[in-house]
Parts: C-alpha cells; sequence; structure tokens
C-alpha cells in the first residue's frame, strides 16, 4: 500500500487520503521511490499484517469518517466566504 504523488490533483488524492489517517510514510514523489517502497513492504510480512490489522479501525478514526468536523469547516468557510463578500460590497458603495 503505496502511492505515487504526482502533479494533478487526482494523483495527490491519495497523498490526502494517507495524510489523513497519518500513513503519510507510504506516499512516494518518484517511480523510483514506489519501486523501492514496494520492495521494501514485500520484505515486511509482520509490518504488513499490522497495517492491515489496524487499517479499519484506523479509518474509523480518522477525519476522513468525521462527517460532523467536515460539516462545521465547510459552514465555517460559507461564514467567512459571505462575510468577506458584504464587506467588499458595503466598501463598493
Amino acid at each position: 500500500m503505496s502511492t505515487r504523488v504526482g502533479g494533478s490533483s487526482a494523483s495527490r488524492a491519495g497523498f490526502s487520503i494517507l495524510t489523513n489517517l497519518g500513513l503519510q510514510d507510504l506516499a512516494v514523489f518518484s517511480d523510483e521511490q514506489f519501486l523501492e517502497a514496494a520492495v521494501r513492504m514485500s520484505h515486511d510480512l509482520p509490518y504488513l499484517r499490522r497495517l492491515r490489522a489496524n487499517l479499519r479501525q484506523t479509518m474509523e478514526a480518522s477525519p476522513l469518517m468525521d462527517g460532523a468536523r467536515f460539516a462545521q469547516g465547510v459552514e465555517s468557510a460559507y461564514r467567512s466566504m459571505w462575510a468577506e463578500w458584504c464587506a467588499q460590497a458595503l466598501s463598493a458603495k
């Protein structure tokens, strides 16, 4: 389980997910690093077993599964954008 981070938003999605899971060390930034990571992990079966055994709990405890926190963040962003728009509209008058 590794991801190759690239220049497009789609290629950075894996990095975002791994970061939210606290597993950003599984992200690599070159093809050579990707191959090295795959070989390294293939030789570390205890690590892979631990990762697999804990992945569900890790995901459930991550910000990715915290819908209430996400909603609060979106609401806060909307309030900030609205306040900024109102301030600009008032200063334009």
